[in-house]
């Protein structure tokens, strides 16, 4: 799903708070091949509840990550979350046009969405009948057009153009159905948790539909200041303890309390995503949970989260059906789970529907 979208390949750019990652995705038919794949950290500040706070800090972060990558290419797909994103499924009666569809979309957002129509760019896809009646279900998103307009302008200050705008959590199902497609069962439920360093983005799908997203303002940074904390450590030395390297004296098996602690919080917020998922779909329940973003790679996150629900828990790997020769090898060990979001992205086209 597109807020306003262009069948051109782009580059997939995933702007969070706590860094930037690019991805560059060359297409042969139906498989893929990795070209470029960069992470550029930001300054504090820079991005502080999903909204740009220092556009030049980030549009520099961009120059550089093309700069350091290489990157040829202008066009550019992105995307957002957050409190300035509304996502909302709803049921619409059969209408015989595609005006009186828009028409009835733009009504229903209206009684839905806590901001002016005017002030939100609107999109909607069609999920299919409904379970009663001559009725359509649809998934409706609005995007304030001012947090829109801020990425779309840190992006165009770096040179390039923005041409693709997407919501993270529909950006990540992507990645998940372009890697894991011989997987998904049409009638199995499972939850995408892309763990941020300052939010979480939820996805519950069925099949290739989503039914359910959420975004828990709480993530990475948490357990990043939880160890700096507890061990009077540097955000640098954290954040290198958390990829499970020792820095400063503390070594990865020394933070786990620390990393348990913020998770036992975390997981609260999951829990109640959950519950209340399951009051609106009473009839589903989810099967596995597959967890990606920069801070999925934290020692014991997994385990926790398995013990915690009773489900499978897995690190989805957005490079598994992704062919490289390009990209260093570990690197795209290291940080491939954060890379999530930017392969969602990269997949798309300009002009796609």
């Amino acid at each position: 799903m597109v807020l306003f979208g262009g069948q051109k390949e782009v580059v997939g750019l995933d702007i969070g708070s706590h860094a930037i990652k690019l991805v560059e995705l060359k297409h042969r038919g139906k498989s893929k091949e990795l070209v470029s794949f960069g992470v550029q950290v930001l300054q504090p500040d820079a991005i502080v509840e999903g909204a740009i706070i220092d556009a030049m800090a980030v549009a520099d972060g961009i120059s550089t990550l093309v700069n350091t990558q290489s990157i040829k290419k202008k066009l550019v797909a992105t995307s957002i979350s957050g409190s300035a994103v509304i996502v909302k499924k709803i049921t619409l009666p059969r209408v015989a046009s595609q005006e009186e569809l828009q028409e009835s979309v733009r009504w229903e957002a209206e009684q839905y969405i806590p901001f002016p129509i005017e002030e939100v760019n609107l999109d909607y896809t069609i999920l299919g009948k409904a379970s009663k009646g001559e009725a359509i279900d649809v998934l409706l998103v609005a995007a304030k057009k001012d947090i829109v307009g801020f990425y779309s302008n840190a992006i165009t200050q770096a040179g390039l153009k923005p041409v693709l705008m997407d919501i993270d959590a529909f950006a990540m199902q992507n990645a998940f159905e372009a890697n894991y497609k011989e997987l998904i069962d049409a009638n199995e439920v499972i939850a995408l948790l892309n763990f941020g360093a300052s939010k979480i983005n939820i996805n519950i799908i069925k099949g290739e539909n989503s039914l359910f997203t959420r975004d828990i303002g709480i993530g990475g940074n948490a357990i990043t200041e939880a160890v700096m904390r507890d061990f009077n450590i540097s955000r640098e030395g954290a954040e290198s303890v958390k990829r499970g390297i020792p820095a400063e004296g503390v070594s990865p098996n020394m933070i786990q309390n620390s990393i348990n602690q913020i998770m036992d919080e975390i997981s609260k917020d999951i829990k109640r995503t959950f519950e209340f998922f399951r009051a609106t779909a009473v009839e589903e329940e989810m099967s596995r949970i597959y967890i990606c973003g920069g801070a999925a790679k934290t020692p014991g996150i997994r385990d926790f989260l398995g013990g915690k629900f009773g489900i499978y828990v897995d690190i989805m790997n957005p490079f598994k059906n992704v062919k490289n020769k390009m990209v260093d090898i570990e690197f795209v060990n290291e940080y491939g789970p954060a890379a999530a979001v930017a392969v969602g992205l990269a997949i798309r086209k300009v002009g796609e529907a």
